[in-house]
């Protein structure tokens, strides 16, 4: 049996790891063995040099101040983030097949020689956040191996001027691209000059069967709102609130997605412990109502039909993060569910509670599931495999 290594993002958080599970169940499922390959960096000169991108930086700021905030601020709070954490890692140790941990590039030379092929994504793999190592940029396969990028990500608008020269010398060595959104096939082409198309996330190309399989039993009897937010806009737990009120079911959150929100504090009526990503898979599919600014919490309400709506998570394109919101609108554009997309600012509409017709949307979900299909299985059949 062949076997193909997959560079995966492993952050921990629900949709990177719900993507990295995909992919890896995905390959199995066309009839391959395969490793999430683990590695560790041991540059930390190079490391170091990323701080220069004022992204990097004030991401490694917001992340050192949310881990100060949880340490200072009671052990309720520390308690949610450490059921929370070992959650997340159980459900990698649990469900990803992984290789042994390759540290440092000299290692990761080694590894370039233990597989048939290379599998890159999903998620933003080639943000400059992430760039920074050797891992994701596949410079450390040999050429006679094939490089497969699936559904890859910039997550950003533009590459910082320093990274391009770099950036387009890695993208020209792997022999298939894709991306996940229409902006990263715009700097593809503008990079290299090669038209790539845009194929479904891997938590959309997964069968059914993967994720009714993971979610297990109903955690939750009685009906309720699921809320996941991960941006900071109290305009949008007022809604679900307004919603809450018209309905008469509680809200369920996850708070604290990406930072600490002063507006989570005090909302909602049940705050589940210890919930990783199959109970977070669970918690939407049997929800009466989903609010969310989350790409893959759309993506969850969309496949179990869920009664949803979705928020644009930054107000404004501050730093390129405007291309998170561009993501959510492209999802919903190309499936026919624009109309979901709300501005929290307006309050509660009658349509918002209208039940939701998915027909065309589920039609439209098989179409990209047979077209980002193909392309995967016409590059796992490269000759040198």
């Amino acid at each position: 049996m062949k076997r193909i290594g997959i560079l995966a993002v492993r952050t921990l958080n629900y949709g990177s790891l719900l993507q990295s599970y995909a992919t890896q169940e995905i390959v199995k499922d066309l009839g391959y063995d395969c490793d999430i390959i683990l590695y560790k960096k041991t540059n930390m000169v190079k490391q170091g040099l990323r701080l220069l991108d004022k992204d990097v930086r004030n991401n490694t700021l917001r992340s050192f101040q949310k881990k100060i905030y949880i340490k200072t601020h009671g052990k309720e709070l520390q308690s949610y983030f450490s059921r929370k954490t070992v959650a997340l890692v159980s459900f990698i140790d649990e469900y990803f097949k992984s290789s042994p941990e390759y540290r440092g590039r000299k290692a990761l030379l080694a590894a370039g020689k233990e597989y048939d092929a290379y599998l890159l994504g999903s998620d933003q793999v080639w943000n400059p956040m992430n760039y920074g190592g050797d891992y994701f940029s596949m410079s450390w396969v040999p050429n006679d191996k094939v490089k497969i990028a699936y559904a890859a990500s910039f997550g950003v608008t533009e590459i910082p001027k320093y990274q391009i020269k770099k950036t387009k010398r890695d993208l020209a060595r792997i022999e298939y691209i894709s991306v996940r959104e229409t902006s990263g096939k715009k700097l593809i082409k503008n990079l290299i000059g090669r038209d790539v198309p845009v194929v479904a996330d891997p938590t959309i190309l997964a069968n059914r069967r993967i994720w009714d399989d993971l979610k297990g039993d109903r955690l939750i009897k009685k009906d309720y709102i699921m809320c996941y937010f991960l941006g900071n806009n109290p305009n949008h737990r007022k809604l679900a609130e307004e919603l809450s009120k018209k309905t008469g079911l509680p809200i369920v959150t996850l708070p604290h997605g990406d930072e600490i929100v002063k507006a989570d504090f005090g909302f909602g009526e049940i705050k589940p412990q210890g919930v990783g990503p199959a109970e977070f898979v669970n918690l939407i599919s049997n929800a009466k109502y989903v609010c969310t600014d989350s790409f893959h919490g759309t993506v969850f309400s969309i496949l179990y039909k869920r009664q949803f709506m979705v928020f644009n998570r930054y107000t404004a394109d501050v730093n390129g993060k405007s291309s998170t919101n561009s993501r959510l609108s492209s999802l919903l554009n190309l499936l026919g569910l624009e109309n979901r997309l709300y501005d929290s600012n307006k309050g509660l509409k009658q349509d918002m509670i209208e039940p939701i017709n998915f027909e065309t949307a589920h039609k439209n979900i098989e179409k990209l599931r047979e077209q980002s299909l193909a392309y995967l299985k016409n590059a796992l059949s490269d000759s040198r495999i």
